[in-house]
């Protein structure tokens, strides 16, 4: 099987409910400190097949996983924003954002 995911975690933004370890046991692990950690650098390293750890990666609710294609290293999750998007977050300047939105302006926006 080719490998097909490189895999990341944000750590510093886990908070350890453990959704990623349900979906993909293999791949995700709860450490000591109460966060998740890789257990597996990419899917060839894990038992777990591809469709897991994206499904592991789409349940967490803080974004703190990320996937790249490993031949290309191309994001694959989250899912890249389009220039259109890019621009309208670019253009906002006074607004409460919801973790979502803060989480995709500072990765994709504008967070100097």
């Amino acid at each position: 099987m080719a490998n097909k995911y490189t895999i990341s975690i944000a750590d510093e933004a886990c908070v350890g409910d453990g959704l990623c370890c349900e979906h993909a046991a293999s791949t995700f692990r709860l450490c000591g400190a109460g966060t998740s950690t890789l257990v597996a650098q990419t899917d060839l390293e894990s038992a777990d097949a591809p469709d897991q750890i994206l499904a592991a990666a789409f349940d967490c609710r803080m974004g703190c996983i990320s996937l790249n294609d490993a031949a290309s290293g191309q994001r694959v999750w989250p899912a890249p924003l389009s220039q259109q998007a890019l621009d309208r977050l670019s253009a906002v300047r006074s607004v409460t954002l919801d973790q979502d939105e803060w989480r995709l302006w500072r990765d994709y926006g504008g967070g100097d």
